[in-house]
């Protein structure tokens, strides 16, 4: 509650309300022995966010393309010569 009482020394009017909630939803969780959230989409938001289903199959094919190709560049030069 320290983080959603405006009262509380923790409390931030800075920090937006989702944010507050998130840190007092992860709190709870490590004082009640539930599992923390590794999603944090606050801690995430620095390396860009979390990944969208399109984004990771886009990041998938893009390797699976680069890796083909590599093999293949290597494999036409191990034939030459």
């Amino acid at each position: 509650m320290k983080y959603l009482c405006d009262w509380s020394d923790y409390y931030d009017p800075n920090i937006p309300k989702e944010e507050r909630q998130w840190t007092h939803h992860q709190l709870w969780s490590m004082l009640t022995g539930f599992n923390v959230a590794l999603n944090d989409p606050y801690a995430l938001a620095s390396s860009g966010g979390t990944k969208t289903v399109d984004e990771m199959d886009r990041i998938a094919k893009q390797a699976v393309k680069d890796k083909l190709d590599s093999l293949v560049k290597e494999c036409e030069t191990s034939i030459v010569n």
